[in-house]
């Protein structure tokens, strides 16, 4: 396995000169190689152009990843916009930006998605007193991505941002220009869980990671698939009547109850997000459809009853068949934040400003520093961390070129984050 770290070089601001000491320590523990791309090729000094650290031509990393040296103006707004038009069709591509983005490309289906990425940076922000450079200064972060390739064609990358002492996180330890300590986890958040249709390498890796870190929270996502219920397959008949099982609300409900009891005999708390799949049994019953669901009306009965009376229907649900001690489900629109940076981690991502869908950029205009989930597809924008999916990568709602990854996020006590992706039932925690 080669290990790489990569971070930004902008050729006219000052070195970060604790961040780069800290890089070049994780560099000597891991035995990576330490690549800086430069923002702009001509405006290197003749010292900087024999200095091997920084990357002069577009390096091929394996044959799905290439870090490019294509020059970006450090102050643009959105590092990576059009440029999905640019790079190949199959490879993934790491540019230079002081900001730390990211974003899965739709890709047809036979294939993972390629992602556009950039690192965040290595070097100080240059003040400069211009609307353009002020507000590029709020986003200029300290940062890398470490890039671990496995075979020719499959890699594995995470971020890592720096603290003000230049020390930064990277599973589990804190890398500071001289030492090596530990670093407690606050939050796994793994991509949209779907009972039922998770795949079993996902969930063992997430099963793993709670093994390992012992984090304090367990931030869930549709963790109810609601298939049972699901008025997008209301009227396709002959679908639900090849359905079998997954037509039982209680069986549903039930082997939901369950996973959540397993899962959270391993952390401390967890919190089950309201999400729009959720949605699907208060849709449900608000619109009286057990009235006339045989196999489900009983159950529907007994859950409009909770409903009528202040619960919430899958909180009641779920606890039919489980009586947990350290669950919270939280109400649509509650408020959860996490760590002294105030991540808030109680949005789904499926509801936007005043009645929009929601995306990372109405999201990060309204919460500033938030991981969400809902689209199945990792995003890095700003302060705004998007989840994948825990599910198969393929059900029978997207057709198509699909940009779905199986990403979770790593939440550190000091606030900092990663994304891991489950690539080929593999992940490296």
């Amino acid at each position: 396995m080669k290990r790489f770290v990569i971070s930004t070089l902008v050729t006219d601001a000052n070195i970060n000169e604790k961040f780069l000491a800290s890089l070049n320590n994780y560099c000597r523990k891991n035995k990576a190689e330490l690549i800086l791309i430069p923002n702009n090729l001509t405006k290197l000094t003749d010292e900087q152009m024999q200095d091997k650290t920084i990357l002069k031509v577009g390096r091929n990393l394996n044959r799905n990843l290439l870090v490019s040296v294509l020059p970006i103006n450090p102050e643009q707004v959105d590092p990576i916009s059009g440029l999905d038009r640019l790079s190949s069709n199959k490879k993934s591509v790491i540019y230079a930006s002081p900001k730390q983005r990211l974003k899965s490309v739709a890709s047809p289906s036979q294939r993972l998605p390629r992602v556009l990425m950039t690192p965040g940076t290595v070097t100080h922000p240059n003040i400069k007193n211009t609307r353009r450079s002020i507000i590029s200064n709020m986003d200029h972060l300290a940062g890398a991505i470490v890039v671990e390739i496995q075979t020719k064609s499959v890699y594995h990358y995470r971020q890592v941002q720096a603290a003000k002492d230049g020390s930064f996180v990277d599973l589990g330890k804190r890398y500071h220009a001289d030492k090596i300590t530990d670093v407690k986890l606050e939050a796994l958040i793994p991509g949209d869980y779907h009972a039922g249709f998770t795949d079993p390498k996902v969930k063992s890796t997430i099963v793993n990671v709670l093994k390992k870190y012992t984090p304090k929270h367990l931030v869930l996502h549709d963790f109810f698939d609601g298939i049972s219920v699901n008025h997008h397959i209301e009227h396709k008949i002959l679908q639900r009547s090849i359905m079998g099982r997954l037509n039982d609300l209680s069986g549903e409900l039930k082997f939901a109850s369950n996973e959540l009891q397993e899962l959270s005999e391993l952390v401390k708390k967890v919190v089950v997000v309201k999400s729009n799949h959720d949605e699907f049994l208060d849709r449900w019953l608000n619109e009286g459809k057990y009235v006339s669901d045989e196999r489900n009306h009983i159950i529907g009965l007994e859950l409009a009853l909770s409903k009528a009376q202040g619960s919430d229907p899958l909180e009641y649900g779920l606890k039919k068949y489980n009586k947990f001690r350290n669950v919270l489900f939280l109400k649509s629109d509650q408020s959860f934040k996490l760590t002294n940076k105030e991540i808030e981690c109680g949005a789904h991502g499926h509801k936007g400003a005043n009645g929009s869908r929601g995306s990372a950029g109405n999201l990060e205009k309204c919460y500033q520093n938030i991981v969400y989930g809902h689209s199945h597809s990792p995003e890095i924008l700003r302060g705004a961390w998007v989840v994948g999916t825990s599910t198969y990568l393929k059900l029978n709602y997207n057709e198509g070129p699909s940009s779905w990854m199986q990403t979770m996020c790593l939440i550190w006590e000091d606030g900092s984050r990663q994304l891991l992706n489950v690539i080929d039932g593999k992940c490296i925690i």
